[in-house]
């Protein structure tokens, strides 16, 4: 009998995979999709990270562009009518500056609950301007400080009145490991000779 089934094995192969086999195969297959998904899950928090990363910086960019531009272009108020006699700014307000810009109209920017805000008056007084801000960054993006610091801008100095622009801002609508940083700080000097 031993013989017969000798000869059947020999006349029929195995056909199929042994239950071993099967488990060896699967597990193989499972730890290589789990190290795959691995991969691609840390993948997409890099992008998702880049992008934020990219947002901030554009919008940050744009911002302090925006700033510079005015801020430089700055008029002296020699009649104190948006700020005290004889400045071309006035922060004597936490994170706030007001000006008047280069179209003769006093303006006030300033950080509102982790937003960029600006005022502008419908002329150069202070007294004109309006109630409702209009914001100056996107509602994605949360601006943590803004500081400014005013220097030369008295009449009796020599100096040539500059200001220190800080800014700290993240995005915002995301989770604490695809959060985005900027810190930003520029010096802006008046392009007007004080003289």
């Amino acid at each position: 009998m031993l013989i017969y089934f000798i000869k059947l094995m020999k006349k029929h192969p195995k056909k199929g995979f042994t239950l071993i086999e099967v488990l060896v195969s699967v597990s193989i297959f499972s730890i290589a999709l789990a190290a795959i998904l691995g991969v691609f899950n840390y993948a997409m928090k890099i992008q998702t990270k880049l992008l934020n990363t990219q947002e901030v910086l554009e919008s940050s960019s744009g911002r302090m562009e925006y700033l510079s531009r005015n801020l430089r272009m700055a008029i002296r108020d020699e009649l104190g009518i948006c700020l005290n006699g004889g400045f071309t700014y006035d922060n004597s307000v936490d994170n706030t500056i007001r000006f008047i810009g280069p179209d003769n109209i006093c303006q006030e920017i300033y950080l509102d609950s982790g937003q960029l805000k600006i005022k502008k008056s419908s002329d150069n007084t202070k007294g004109n301007l309006p109630v409702i801000a209009q914001e100056l960054t996107s509602s994605n993006l949360n601006i943590r400080k803004f500081e400014f610091n005013v220097v030369g801008d008295d009449m009796t100095d020599d100096s040539q009145p500059r200001v220190t622009v800080y800014m700290e801002m993240e995005s915002k609508n995301s989770r604490d490991a695809e959060k985005a940083e900027i810190i930003l700080q520029t010096t802006i000097s008046q392009r007007n000779l004080d003289i």
